[in-house]
């Protein structure tokens, strides 16, 4: 029987659908964490009208000569108020936001609201294929996070607060609805979406596979860091092969081997890193240059501050592309202890651990995401400390043979579940 959604949830029914308007969200204290985003942003947001300014007024009172460094102004300043005006929205929305969810032109389009001030994503019906309601607090989806222990839970007043629904999709990142509502709400405004949109695909597209309400989402059940322990042992894994046109290099040794993993160079993402990072240092450089040449201009105390933040995060990222392109990495599994060494730009790094202290070995997430896909690590996770992440960014095929290949050395489990059935 379906659960009645409650009567603070406003249903308003389309031509083609229905459309869902919760209430403004009752965060309690956790609204000032709004504070955040919006202290972030607007000091781009103040910077970026204030060259625009600049350049408008170039303009006005210079004429057309001053027209180019007057567009050299608009375009430096656009980077700044794209992010000044995506920051301080977010704030305004955690603050006063509400979320309205709509079935239409098969689409489900879920809005987060604040007066004019809104953000909409979208999937197509058809790409749905399991709806649940989840705590949203644990990063990405909780437990699934293999930096985080399964017993780790938020704190007691940030649970249900950190609630939402989870769309999940074949082909499109996963979706979160309606986070910060009571679970309450969110049960039965999963079961009647859940409902509607099954009947909306059924009418659309005879004979599709209905989408599945599920207590857990997919990739939860899917982590190595939560399967369930009574679940049976999957059978023996062939050896994974050095996938053909590796660069890697393999050296067996008496009591163990060696495996050197050469430096990425320039490549996909890292251009993208660098070519941002030079951007972020040289349009500081040249608007400094700019403003301070010209006589009447803004004092060098007000606007050094605001030119050396962008500065410094331009270098950052130039460096951080220039460490990932030129970090290589020797791996050594030898008399039962994992070595590894890794030097790059900032220099050279050494860990070890005994075989007996290490929990799981495995290629994994890592924190860095190109396109909202996280890249992938070598993964160590030693019994007792964190979840440690190597060579992030490597070839993904590499990564995959070298964690099989050290965890069959160092007889070492994927994960700790499969560790603790041992």
């Amino acid at each position: 029987m379906a659960i009645p959604l409650p009567p603070e949830i406003q249903v308003v029914e389309l031509a083609d659908g229905v459309r869902y308007v919760l209430p403004r969200r009752n965060l309690g204290p956790l609204r000032f964490i709004s504070f955040v985003p919006m202290l972030f942003g607007l000091p781009f947001l103040a910077g970026g009208l204030f060259t625009l300014s600049t350049g408008v007024g170039k303009v006005i009172h210079g004429g057309t000569g001053e027209i180019f460094e007057a567009i050299f102004l608009a375009l430096f300043a656009t980077p700044f108020l794209l992010v000044g005006v995506f920051a301080t929205g977010a704030g305004i929305i955690i603050a006063m936001g509400h979320t309205e969810v709509e079935i239409s032109g098969g689409q489900l389009r879920v809005r987060e609201r604040a007066g004019p001030v809104h953000w909409t994503a979208l999937r197509r019906l058809e790409d749905l294929s399991r709806i649940s309601v989840f705590n949203a607090f644990l990063g990405d989806l909780g437990a699934a996070n293999p930096r985080l222990r399964p017993a780790e839970a938020p704190p007691r007043v940030l649970a249900n607060k950190a609630r939402a629904i989870i769309a999940e999709c074949k082909s499109k990142p996963l979706l979160k609805i309606a986070g910060g509502y009571p679970p309450e709400w969110l049960e039965p405004l999963a079961d009647d979406l859940t409902q509607r949109i099954n009947d909306l695909r059924l009418t659309a597209m005879p004979g599709s596979l209905p989408v599945e309400l599920a207590d857990v989402p997919q990739a939860v059940l899917d982590s190595p860091a939560v399967a369930p322990a009574e679940t049976a042992a999957p059978p023996p894994r062939e050896p994974i092969q050095q996938p053909t046109g590796s660069r890697c290099t393999f050296e067996p040794r008496p009591n163990g081997l060696t495996i050197t993993v050469p430096a990425l160079g320039m490549r996909g993402h890292l251009w993208g890193l660098l070519i941002m990072g030079l951007i972020f240092t040289a349009m500081p450089i040249g608007m400094f240059i700019l403003i301070t040449k010209k006589p009447g201009g803004p004092p060098i105390w007000f606007i050094g501050p605001f030119f050396s933040l962008f500065l410094a995060v331009g270098i950052g990222l130039t460096l951080t592309a220039l460490n990932l392109a030129t970090r290589r990495a020797i791996i050594d599994a030898v008399a039962g202890t994992l070595l590894v060494t890794q030097a790059g730009l900032f220099g050279r790094k050494q860990r070890e651990w005994p075989a007996a202290d290490l929990a799981a070995l495995y290629r994994g997430p890592s924190n860095m995401k190109v396109n909202n896909r996280p890249l992938l690590q070598l993964t160590v996770e030693p019994r007792d400390g964190n979840v440690i992440g190597l060579m992030a960014g490597s070839n993904e095929d590499d990564l995959a043979w070298i964690a099989d290949v050290l965890r069959r050395t160092l007889g070492v489990p994927a994960s700790r579940e499969e560790n603790a059935e041992a």
